[in-house]
């Protein structure tokens, strides 16, 4: 037992209310709104100075949150961490790989709908509040009409819409991290109570364990199963070590 108390001791492991009900669930919600609210004063900033370079990078951190991107973050956290955080992303919203095809179908949407404003009439089935950050970014006045477009600009949207690029620059501070990826080896812990093969007594439970769970709950449900495994498992254990009378 004062091997596991040492183990967590250095690396500061400490099981209590404080650290996983307050600190730790206050942390995750920081993670999910940080973005969106800070991006949102940025932006707000920017309309009030008429600073345009406030407004494009308070648009781009409210679009880049909620569970979309952190899914993404997830699935890609090893890769990310091999680029050194420092890499291009390209979206595709329309899921068509051929721009030429986008660029007919807002060529037919413009003689369909000439009268039209572009902000209110999306061709894809996007949000409106993406759409009109897409037709923004795409240089678009939101109250331009569809014949406005012209050829020029009609391929400027498709662009955005097939080859939307992001840049990583870097990565935020631990306390603002929100992802995780990897842990302890699922192989060197028993499966049936999650007990330590190298070092007995020890237990591992939640996202300390090489698991990651789909965005949504589903860490929530890995964390309280295992941590109900392994407390099952201590509870049998001490049991069975108690002495006959």
């Amino acid at each position: 037992m004062s091997n596991v108390k040492d183990f967590l001791k250095r690396k500061d492991i400490v099981i209590t209310p404080q650290r996983y009900l307050i600190e730790a669930l206050g942390a995750m919600a920081q993670g999910l709104f940080a973005s969106l609210l800070i991006g949102t004063i940025i932006k707000t900033l920017g309309q009030q100075t008429g600073l345009e370079t406030l407004v494009d990078l308070g648009g781009y951190a409210t679009a880049m949150s909620g569970p979309a991107i952190l899914k993404l973050a997830s699935h890609a956290a090893r890769f990310i961490q091999e680029k050194a955080y420092r890499f291009p992303i390209f979206v595709n919203w329309t899921n068509d790989p051929h721009s030429e095809t986008v660029t007919g179908i807002l060529q037919d949407m413009a003689q369909r709908h000439p009268q039209k404003k572009i902000s209110g009439l999306r061709p894809y089935d996007l949000s409106a509040r993406l759409w009109h950050y897409l037709i923004g970014k795409s240089g678009i006045a939101p109250d331009r009409k569809w014949n406005e477009l012209g050829h020029k600009g009609l391929c400027k949207l498709a662009d955005t819409l097939c080859n939307d690029r992001y840049d990583v620059d870097g990565r935020s501070t631990f306390r603002e991290e929100f992802v995780t990826c990897g842990g302890v080896s699922l192989e060197s812990v028993q499966r049936q109570t999650l007990e330590s093969k190298t070092c007995p007594g020890l237990y591992f439970a939640g996202e300390v364990l090489d698991i990651d769970g789909v965005t949504g709950g589903f860490n929530f449900q890995a964390a309280w199963t295992t941590a109900y495994t392994v407390a099952r498992a201590i509870a049998e254990n001490a049991v069975q070590k108690q002495p006959v009378p």
